[in-house]
């Protein structure tokens, strides 16, 4: 769930890059690197069925989140909020 990270060991089942990603962010409104992972994480918050959507499959299985840990998003954001959903 980390918009900034395009290259992880493994394969991603869920993908926040299908839905935006740090790069377009930076080009498109001329953000730093922090404030575009803000933006990032308030417009999945923004658009949280898109997410809802994609874990609904995997519910019954369980599933890992690997989300980015970065003190803005915790501190400045409701992104805890969508986390413990």
């Amino acid at each position: 769930m980390d918009p900034a990270n395009e290259k992880v060991p493994y394969k991603s089942d869920i993908d926040i890059n299908e839905l935006i990603n740090i790069d377009d962010v930076q080009e498109e409104y001329g953000l730093g690197p922090n404030g575009s992972l803000m933006y990032c994480m308030e417009y999945l918050e923004n658009n949280i069925s898109w997410l809802l959507e994609k874990l609904e499959k995997y519910i019954k299985e369980g599933f890992i989140n690997d989300a980015n840990d970065n003190d803005e998003n915790g501190t400045t954001t409701n992104q805890c909020a969508v986390k413990d959903r």
